[in-house]
């Protein structure tokens, strides 16, 4: 699994506190929650995802919160775990509201007056920053302390690049079941570009490009040059692209190794990429491979 929940992540799912999960889009936060909800003793129950970004405030109320005779999520989820995805972009109507089932933990059913009891825990996700959000009085700071009982970030993944190619195995053989292929074999080639590009939609744009690949290679290899290496548009724009990186690339390895009076692992560092990348790059570069930690500057 690529969860980066950390070595707190059986702790924080044995409990019952709220867990905020912040983060940039795509990069498995929704992941995040899932293991937790697995590892933690609500697991037989249900785990249930709010969009609240995809509802209109008297719909997402009526979604959550239930309305007359028909429940909503918090009590269809009775033991379980609710995940609200987005929740920056809760109103502050709805803020309120949810405030009261974190608090008391009871709901108040939309156009009813009778409070009911729910045990449910509570995650939340988000990309923005809830304290910037406090501060302009766009999100109540009572919900923001209440749902900050445990924060986890989950880092974009080109602060991770050492785990792309274990990402990407996981996603490429996943992609060919879907796919219906025999599993395909991920090159080291293809590593280097998977490993070279920035992800701006994180892990949920490295699945769709895994995706995409599968379909345009032939043979029991992922074709290297249907992945990405930077945003290419036509083929001979991309083509072009992808020279002018990999020349300014190189020029940025050449730089960092007389920088570091040729130490990989410092070299590596200031980049900020793996030293196993920074070796394979010298590779792919044809620069001369320093000894040891020495070497001319």
């Amino acid at each position: 699994g690529f969860c980066p929940i950390g070595e707190g992540g059986r702790f924080v799912a044995a409990g019952n506190i709220h867990v905020l999960i912040t983060g940039e889009t795509g990069v498995g936060k929704e992941v995040v929650a899932e293991r937790i909800h697995r590892q933690s003793r609500r697991a037989n129950a249900e785990l249930h995802r709010v969009e609240a970004a995809a509802l209109a405030e008297n719909l997402l109320d009526i979604e959550l919160f239930g309305q007359a005779d028909k429940p909503g999520v918090f009590e269809t989820s009775e033991g379980g775990t609710v995940l609200v995805d987005e929740v920056s972009e809760l109103p502050l109507g709805t803020q309120a509201k949810l405030l009261r089932v974190l608090e008391r933990g009871e709901v108040i059913r939309v156009d009813t007056a009778e409070p009911r009891k729910v045990d449910v825990r509570f995650i939340a996700a988000t990309n923005r920053d809830l304290r910037a959000m406090v501060t302009e009085g766009t999100f109540r700071e009572d919900l923001y302390f209440r749902l900050n009982g445990i924060t986890i970030e989950v880092p974009p993944l080109r602060e991770r690049r050492e785990q792309i190619s274990g990402i990407a195995a996981e996603l490429l053989t996943k992609a060919c079941l879907d796919a219906k292929r025999p599993a395909m074999l991920l090159s080291k080639e293809a590593i280097a570009r998977l490993e070279s590009y920035d992800w701006p939609g994180n892990v949920r744009e490295l699945k769709n490009a895994i995706e995409r690949a599968v379909l345009l290679s032939q043979g029991d290899s992922l074709d290297p040059m249907a992945l990405p290496a930077g945003d290419a548009g036509d083929e001979a724009a991309g083509a072009r692209l992808r020279n002018d990186l990999a020349a300014f690339e190189r020029q940025r390895i050449v730089e960092a190794l007389e920088k570091c009076a040729g130490n990989q692992t410092k070299a590596a560092q200031l980049l900020g990429i793996s030293r196993r990348t920074l070796v394979s790059r010298l590779g792919e570069y044809n620069l001369p491979r320093p000894r040891g930690g020495g070497g001319r500057r």
